[in-house]
């Protein structure tokens, strides 16, 4: 090959080369289950300060919330929360709410309405798309009151302790 040849192929291959790893990443960024964006971010953002509020009213309730995550069978979990107000008495007929996911896949998220009992607790039945940590997003309501709060719970592997 002559050596004025050379040059143009070269830099040629070297920019095929570029093209070739930017669709590589293209694909892997996109098939990656762990990636997920936050639903209604924009909304969210937009809304903060009435999210600041919500939450400063919920803190002046006095509630508290206590999560727990069982796995029942197979694919299936069932989550428990207990919700007492500031003199420690249950919060019985609240309708609850839960938005709740995975933190390592948290596009995987379920709404699970839960089932009112007594004693102030709370119960509902999703699905356990993976082991560890997953984020826990209560909302419930009582009359005029609402209460929000975000807890950590840990589900562990079959067959292991958390």
């Amino acid at each position: 090959m002559k050596s004025g040849r050379f040059w143009p192929w070269f830099l040629a291959s070297i920019l095929i080369f570029d093209v070739l790893i930017g669709v590589t990443m293209i694909i892997a960024a996109n098939s990656d289950p762990s990636f997920a964006v936050e639903e209604g971010y924009y909304d969210k953002a937009v809304d903060w300060d009435n999210q600041i509020a919500e939450r400063r009213a919920s803190e002046g309730l006095g509630w508290t919330s206590d999560v727990r995550i069982i796995p029942v069978e197979g694919r299936k979990g069932r989550v428990i929360i207990t919700m007492t107000d500031e003199a420690g008495i249950a919060v019985e007929d609240a309708a609850v709410h839960v938005e709740m996911f995975p933190n390592r896949y948290s596009k995987h998220r379920q709404n699970v309405k839960l089932e009112s009992e007594m004693g102030g607790v709370h119960v509902g039945d999703f699905e356990i798309h993976s082991a560890g940590e997953w984020e826990v997003r209560i909302r419930a309501t009582r009359g005029d009151d609402t209460y929000v709060a975000s807890h950590r719970a840990f589900i562990p592997s079959p067959g292991k302790e958390g």
